[in-house]
């Protein structure tokens, strides 16, 4: 370990003065200093002054939180951070959890680096503990289930988000992304962010942005998970529709699994009443082939508190659902130009 590793571990703690840290520290305060300059450049930590004070605390930045928490796993694991130094580590560890048994022939495919390179990589992870040999020869290493792997994951998680723009005014940016891809995004945006009951939202100066969180990032799903929001039944959905961005068999699937075959199928059928060429009767009859016809299902239980309509009456009887939809919503956005 050296001496920026433990400048972030420590900061990871809690907020640490300079004076402090050299104090505490087997790293002469030349050394200790040199590290927290390079720190401060790479955006990981801050520093706080106050009258002859400097205090370092770490970044807010998602990188930031995301290396500290890797160091300081590994730390407390008997691993010394020294290790994520090289850049061959990072990408030989990506190959292995990407192909999951690797052999050094297939690592050099994939990652262009020298035989030695790999396999001193190789050992390094398996004394580790990181990963076990599952062949001596040829020479093939799997990752194991060790935290370490854990935090290098959501290190070089990439970023899954589906994002679609209403126009209008306000413009509005919806977006869809995994738990992780907003924490990133929060980490980063932390001080523009709005939090609601289960959704952010971040104004920009030319338009409104809102993360939902979700799972599955493929457009089907963003679409099924955006029928339970007033904005994204009244907008979201139906560019998803105008924009051709669905596979209906993998919609019919999806709902089918997340048991919201009558309530997606309901949707659709609505919006063949207004504009048959958006979703032809087929699709329709296939939904309502696979609904299911127990417990009434609420849709759109916000809106509940502004009462229903009669229009709703026979495609809740239909569909099996106590609908609180904003039919007139719908119609003015299919007819308009988004």
């Amino acid at each position: 370990m050296n001496a920026k590793h433990e400048i972030i571990i420590r900061a990871a703690i809690a907020p640490i003065s300079l004076k402090t840290l050299i104090q505490t520290t087997d790293y002469t305060a030349k050394a200790v200093y040199k590290a927290a300059s390079e720190l401060y450049k790479q955006k990981l930590i801050i520093k706080i002054n106050r009258k002859d004070t400097t205090t370092i605390a770490l970044s807010s930045r998602y990188a930031a939180s995301k290396t500290a928490e890797l160091y300081f796993t590994a730390f407390t694991h008997g691993i010394d951070p020294k290790i994520f130094d090289r850049k061959s580590f990072h990408q030989i560890w990506q190959c292995l959890n990407q192909y999951q048994q690797v052999n050094i022939k297939k690592c050099q495919g994939r990652t262009n680096y020298h035989y030695q390179t790999i396999l001193r990589t190789f050992k390094t992870l398996q004394n580790t503990g990181l990963a076990k040999i599952v062949c001596e020869k040829p020479f093939i290493i799997h990752l194991t289930d060790h935290p370490v792997n854990h935090r290098l994951r959501e290190l070089h998680q990439p970023e899954q988000q589906e994002t679609i723009t209403t126009t209008g005014y306000p413009v509005i940016k919806e977006t869809y992304a995994t738990p992780e891809t907003i924490r990133r995004y929060l980490h980063n945006k932390y001080d523009k962010a709005h939090f609601h009951n289960i959704s952010t939202s971040v104004p920009h100066q030319e338009f409104l942005e809102i993360l939902h969180s979700t799972l599955n990032i493929t457009p089907e799903n963003v679409f099924i998970n955006a029928l339970h929001t007033s904005h994204g039944v009244e907008e979201t959905c139906i560019l998803f529709l105008k924009r051709g961005r669905l596979n209906m068999k993998k919609l019919l699937d999806i709902s089918k699994e997340k048991d919201e075959t009558n309530i997606v199928g309901c949707y659709l059928d609505i919006i063949h009443e207004f504009d048959a060429k958006l979703i032809s009767q087929n699709i329709i009859d296939q939904f309502y082939h696979e609904k299911k016809n127990g417990k009434t299902k609420i849709w759109l239980k916000s809106e509940k508190q502004y009462g229903k309509e009669e229009w709703s009456r026979p495609y809740e009887k239909k569909w099996n659902l106590d609908i609180y939809v904003d039919i007139g919503a719908i119609r003015h956005t299919l007819r308009g130009e988004i």
